[in-house]
């Protein structure tokens, strides 16, 4: 019981520690990259689309035989 007492002061400590830090002391996300599809890029995969009409859908025409569409995000 004692172990669980002291190794929860000690996360206490350690998590307002690392709240008292400086903003320009921790280290941020940065983008290094970006990475364009285009709309229609499809994955090799099992036939998708096919229950969803054989018109075209903003200039594609389903159904994607043996293809995934890509999602975007």
């Amino acid at each position: 019981m004692k172990n669980k007492v002291v190794l929860v002061g000690f996360l206490a400590v350690l998590v307002m520690s690392a709240m008292a830090m400086p903003s320009s002391a921790r280290v941020g996300d940065v983008l290094v990259g970006w990475a364009v599809l285009p709309a229609n890029t499809t994955a090799a995969g099992p036939t998708s689309g096919q229950f969803i009409g054989e018109e075209p859908i903003n200039g594609v025409f389903p159904p994607f035989v043996e293809e995934q569409p890509v999602q975007g995000f």
